[in-house]
């Protein structure tokens, strides 16, 4: 379901939904939300570590500050060879399986704005690795095991705009870290197992411009009282 501001009643329409729409899709590209397939057996290898090195070495001249690999299943082991790369601006695995060891291999990225990951299995270990990389302005990881607590690790990054945590263990509490972000305009916890009770950590926040909560246990009932304390608010449940 989806609900907007603006209009009467509980379904209501924001004047810049196209707008806001449009730059959480460009966050979510190459991210298809389903459920992780651990059965699937391990990813990456010599393929994935060479298309990753010939990427690295691209950035290493100068020619891009970018590494997009949208048809390439990468592991952790493959992150090895991003190096010390600090002029990486932006990573997008959205066909990855990252763990928190294959975050470790991150830290050298200090001047990393925008990470998009596919199944992460990520947990709040991982997530206090990505605080410290402190220019991040997008994580997007299609799933990962995240939970409330995990979220206070967020607390350095004053540019994050967009927060993707699907499949989430966040019931709530731990959304009040991320009212301390000055620039997070864009969140979404699909699949998280959100109520009602959780949601209410977002009431009065009018920073938030767009809040995707789909598939969660979020009623009707939560999504029209939010949207009374966040008139503005672009909400997709």
């Amino acid at each position: 379901m989806l609900i907007r501001a603006g209009s009467p009643g509980p379904h209501r329409f924001a004047a810049g939904a196209a707008l806001l729409l449009a730059f959480v899709a460009g966050g979510l590209a190459g991210c298809r939300q389903h459920a992780p397939s651990p059965s699937a057996g391990p990813v990456g290898g010599p393929s994935a570590r060479q298309r990753i090195s010939e990427s690295a070495a691209q950035v290493a001249s100068g020619a891009t500050r970018k590494i997009e690999l949208d048809d390439v299943e990468v592991g952790d082991d493959d992150l090895k060879a991003l190096g010390d790369m600090p002029a990486l601006v932006e990573l997008r695995l959205p066909k990855s399986r990252i763990t928190d060891r294959g975050l470790a291999h991150l830290a050298a990225l200090v001047e990393l704005e925008r990470l998009v990951l596919g199944e992460t299995t990520v947990t709040d270990a991982g997530l206090q690795r990505l605080g410290k990389l402190s220019r991040l302005k997008t994580i997007n990881f299609q799933t990962s095991h995240v939970t409330d607590e995990g979220l206070a690790h967020l607390a350095p990054l004053a540019d994050l705009e967009l927060l993707r945590l699907g499949s989430s263990r966040i019931r709530g509490p731990g959304l009040a870290h991320l009212r301390k972000l000055p620039r997070l305009k864009f969140l979404i916890l699909n699949s998280a197992p959100l109520d009602d009770a959780g949601l209410a950590h977002l009431a009065g926040w009018q920073q938030l411009e767009s809040l995707y909560v789909e598939r969660t246990k979020v009623t009707d009932q939560g999504a029209s009282e939010l949207l009374d304390s966040c008139p503005k608010l672009h909400l997709h449940w």
